[in-house]
């Protein structure tokens, strides 16, 4: 509750003043990634990454401005090593924080997440559908990070990518939430990570077929799921 006092209050002000605020940052802390997922080429993109006193000094910055809210995404934010101290100081700013995560590292790397708000999972559906998609193994992993997540008491999403591959199986994915008590997050492919080079397989679906699945999910949303 006081974290939207405050965001409403900056919205305020910002409205009264004009002065702009940049009350949410969007963050790809690295491109670097330990998966090949098949519609994206974000591991190919080279542009360098900040040092962890650059990353930490831009974290001291947000905060002056009034930032409430960083998501980091990437590739896979968890390739960082200082992933945790970037999050802490994040946290230690007032700021609530997610990482979106393709969970493979997230068994060893979740000692030095306490501060996260929540973490975001990428999950396609279920193994047959997923692990082509993602690579072997990967389904197994998100879930055993969702199983993590839980015992820890640590908030978290599933974020699918809707594809013609898997707009099916997209009940398989609110089932799972169930089971672990997560929510997710729908999404179409996007088309920005072809900008380094096109992505092996955009997969994108029919409209009428994408339409029906936005449909069944705003059904589920309707009935409270």
């Amino acid at each position: 509750m006081l974290a939207r006092l405050l965001i409403a209050g900056r919205v305020a002000r910002a409205m009264i003043t004009k002065q702009r605020t940049p009350l949410v940052a969007g963050w790809n802390l690295t491109y670097r990634c330990n998966l090949r997922c098949t519609y994206c080429s974000a591991w190919r993109d080279k542009t360098p990454e900040v040092s962890t006193s650059e990353a930490l000094a831009i974290v001291a910055q947000l905060h002056h401005l009034g930032c409430r809210f960083v998501g980091f995404a990437g590739g896979e934010t968890l390739m960082r090593d200082d992933a945790g101290a970037i999050v802490d100081a994040c946290a230690g700013g007032g700021m609530k924080v997610s990482i979106q995560s393709n969970g493979v590292l997230f068994p060893e790397r979740v000692e030095s997440l306490a501060s996260v708000s929540e973490m975001q999972f990428s999950l396609d559906g279920p193994p047959e559908v997923n692990d082509p998609i993602r690579g072997d193994g990967v389904h197994d992993a998100v879930v055993r990070a969702l199983e993590i997540c839980r015992e820890r008491g640590m908030r978290a999403h599933l974020v699918t990518v809707l594809t013609e591959r898997n707009l099916e199986h997209v009940d398989y994915v609110l089932d799972l939430c169930d089971r672990y008590g997560v929510g997710a997050y729908f999404q179409p492919s996007d088309k920005m990570y072809a900008r380094v080079k096109p992505a092996q397989d955009l997969q994108e679906p029919e409209v009428e077929a994408y339409r029906a699945a936005i449909g069944r999910l705003i059904e589920q949303k309707r009935r409270g799921r």
